[in-house]
């Protein structure tokens, strides 16, 4: 075996795959500072950003060992998933703040 092949002293199953955590841990931050700059949560109370920290979970999850090509899909999964939350997030919570404000309009007035 060549000891310079990046197999040399590790399986094929058990080589780490270090792109695909890296790759969604930098899509996580980047759809977290987008989704929240592009909503009214800059003006609401900080708490309100805890809910980032669920996708900033998921796309961590995807550093958990074993790296190994037949985990590689729900590593990709959870990527995924943590990024689209990531998106969603900041729009979810102004749609369910609204409907608050408009339920408490209509069950009080003016």
């Amino acid at each position: 075996m060549n000891p310079t092949s990046p197999t040399a002293g590790h399986p094929a199953a058990t080589q780490e795959r270090l792109l695909v955590p890296l790759l969604f841990t930098v899509l996580v931050l980047v759809a977290s500072a987008f989704g929240y700059a592009t909503s009214y949560l800059p003006d609401a109370p900080v708490w309100l950003c805890a809910g980032y920290l669920v996708p900033l979970g998921l796309a961590l999850s995807t550093w958990l060992p074993p790296r190994t090509p037949g985990r590689t899909a729900g590593r990709i999964a959870a990527g995924v998933g943590g990024v689209v939350l990531a998106l969603t997030y900041a729009k979810a919570v102004e749609a369910v703040l609204f409907v608050a404000a408009i339920g408490l309009w209509l069950v009080h007035g003016d």
